[in-house]
């Protein structure tokens, strides 16, 4: 008689292509919808006051990359550059 062959494990998919961050469409920062596409740093020029070299430092005061998509930020993230724009000193 033929013994039963084992079943062929199944190739993990998941583990060939690193798992990206899901990105938000919007993110809201100081009553202001950012798309969530753009990077933090020239997105905040949205902001009302707000302009590319204030978003820059602020960006470097709270510790955040200004490559990063501001759909990927975290929730403490965006507190911290929240806080940064409020009072920056």
């Amino acid at each position: 008689m033929a013994e039963p062959q084992a079943p062929k494990p199944a190739a993990p998919a998941a583990a060939a292509a690193p798992k990206q961050p899901e990105l938000k469409q919007l993110v809201r920062i100081l009553n202001t919808d950012l798309d969530g596409k753009k990077s933090i740093a020239f997105t905040l020029s949205n902001v009302k006051g707000v302009g590319i070299p204030f978003a820059f430092a602020a960006c470097r005061i709270a510790k955040v990359d200004v490559a990063k998509k501001a759909g990927a930020l975290s929730d403490a993230e965006v507190k911290k550059i929240e806080e940064v724009i409020r009072d920056p000193s």
